[in-house]
């Protein structure tokens, strides 16, 4: 039986993790989540309560929902800012239904994309101030997903052995939505605040500028680009020029000090 699975009996130790973690913070959490989606349709999904487990396997929602993510998350369709329910995949009815029964209003969402599969943990506080300690502490759940992975390394070897399979009814792909979404959210400009002055920079020179501060090789970025090593050498070089930097690293930098504000 599903309830016997890894994913179930794990539900008290990730629980206890989450809780130990957040109550010495003075926060109460609501719920975590953490599920990862393959392509293939395989996945796993942990939580630390059984209302949350029990409607993500036994109702079969999270499958659906997980596999909507892996479209959403692998074409970087994934700012918060979007609707609650494009933001996760579902519909807006299963909005609705997620709302009534569980009393979700401030959920937060974190990705993390790999090359073969994608991350989400999911977070929901206790606190009408969630929004708030979301944006100006998030240091403290990305903190905390390496905190979890430590705590939970055991656990999640046996569930990644364990690995489950969304079934191919529930395998719905929407790339036309996807990619559309993705089209109207893409700016037409970055721009990067360096040294009090914000600089505008090209799509095509903010991608390679991602890649280059996640430790991409000039290869690498090409072939992600779609272009030749020699083009993504011009746009770095570019952008050198821009922030007047002698270096990648301070480059990469750049990046990194753009992506989130600390208050």
């Amino acid at each position: 039986m599903l309830t016997k699975h890894p994913c179930f009996t794990a539900i008290p130790e990730i629980k206890n993790i989450s809780d130990d973690y957040f109550g010495r913070l003075g926060l109460t959490l609501h719920h975590f989540g953490h599920s990862t989606v393959y392509p293939d349709g395989k996945f796993y999904s942990l939580q630390s309560t059984y209302e949350w487990a029990e409607y993500a396997f036994i109702e079969e929602n999270m499958p659906v929902t997980g596999y909507r993510n892996y479209d959403y998350i692998k074409n970087e369709v994934t700012l918060p800012l979007m609707d609650t329910g494009a933001y996760l995949g579902l519909s807006d009815d299963e909005v609705r239904i997620v709302k009534e029964r569980f009393g979700v209003e401030n959920p937060m969402v974190i990705f993390r994309k790999q090359d073969d599969h994608v991350q989400v943990f999911s977070f929901e506080l206790y606190d009408k101030r969630a929004y708030e300690i979301f944006i100006t502490q998030f240091d403290i759940f990305e903190n905390f997903i390496f905190y979890y992975k430590d705590k939970a390394q055991n656990l999640l070897k046996k569930v990644a052995e364990n690995i489950l399979t969304v079934p191919k009814k529930f395998r719905v792909h929407h790339q036309s939505t996807v990619m559309h979404q993705k089209n109207l959210l893409r700016p037409r400009k970055y721009y990067l605040r360096h040294d009090g002055v914000e600089v505008a920079v090209s799509i095509k020179e903010y991608e390679c500028l991602s890649l280059l501060a996640r430790g991409w090789q000039f290869k690498s970025i090409a072939r992600k680009c779609n272009v030749s090593p020699r083009t993504v050498e011009k746009h770095l070089d570019r952008l050198k020029k821009k922030f007047n930097l002698s270096s990648r690293e301070a480059l990469a930098a750049i990046y990194w000090n753009n992506r989130f504000l600390s208050v």
